[in-house]
């Protein structure tokens, strides 16, 4: 059984899978015989070791804007210890305004 974290890289490998052949359909043989399945065909005939460094990257990026998987992320990089109860990770937009830890002085 896949654990919730699974299922959602899978959905993310998937939809940059789906982006990879779109966008090789719209080409239409500008790349011929170049490994990719051609138009109209299946997402799980494009393997993932026939990603490049930046779809890879891009799953990841898919993956991590969703906030459910920095959840689950967080609270498996910090369980809950017994007799405490940690705080939440910070919001987005607590850090954008400035909130939690000041950090380094901006660069100049």
């Amino acid at each position: 059984q896949r654990t919730e974290l699974e299922v959602l890289l899978r959905q993310c490998l998937d939809d940059v899978k789906a982006e990879i052949l779109r966008h090789r359909a719209e080409g239409n043989g500008d790349n011929p015989g170049g490994g990719f399945p051609g138009p109209g065909q299946a997402i799980s005939s494009l393997s993932v070791n026939e990603l490049t460094a930046q779809d890879r990257e891009r799953v990841l990026e898919l993956l991590l804007s969703q906030q459910r998987v920095v959840q689950l992320l967080y609270s498996r990089a910090f369980p809950q210890q017994l007799g405490g109860s940690p705080s939440p990770p910070p919001d987005s937009a607590d850090l954008q305004d400035g909130g939690g830890s000041p950090g380094p002085p901006p660069r100049t």
